[in-house]
């Protein structure tokens, strides 16, 4: 399914967000009735789609201060790695349980604005096919989160300013 017709199936509040809200913060919420906090939007596609393990769901706030954006996200693989400068760190292997537990997949994001644009929208994209590429204006971070844990190929997807 193409990320534009799935951003109806998320929440309320992410359906009414103002179209230049940007996105400020990013974590994962560990639990599959497991809520965010207030003001925060979930994701609601498993990122260990089809690989068993812990239930993962990006979650992330908005703000409409371009100054606070995120304008990077990477991953990282392996063991606990130490976040390049100005990036921070999100503390949840999201690989955490699954069957095959190849290594360890790590996200990091920064909002220094010389990394990149500012980030508008986030989806997450789980199917089967292996280098999916979604329509514009959506674009994919190029790194499957189920990589060596078997399951869906999952990639994080955005859009920016």
């Amino acid at each position: 399914m193409l990320p534009i017709a799935r951003r109806a199936l998320l929440e309320p509040e992410h359906r009414e967000r103002k179209p230049m809200d940007y996105i400020c913060d990013l974590q994962v919420v560990n639990g599959k009735d497991r809520q965010p906090p207030k003001d925060w939007t979930r994701i609601p596609t498993n990122l260990n789609e089809g690989a068993g393990g812990s239930f993962l769901y990006f979650a992330f706030k908005t703000s409409d201060d371009r100054s606070q954006a995120i304008t990077d996200i990477r991953f990282c693989q392996g063991d606990k790695p130490k976040p390049d400068p100005g990036y921070q760190l999100i503390d949840t292997d999201l690989n955490e349980k699954t069957t095959k537990h190849g290594s360890a997949i790590w996200a990091a994001f920064t909002h220094d604005p010389v990394a990149g644009a500012p980030l508008t929208e986030l989806d997450v994209h789980a199917g089967d096919m292996i280098g999916y590429q979604p329509e514009l204006p959506w674009f994919r971070i190029d790194q499957d989160l189920n990589h060596n844990a078997g399951g869906k190929y999952v990639y994080l997807l955005y859009t920016t300013v």
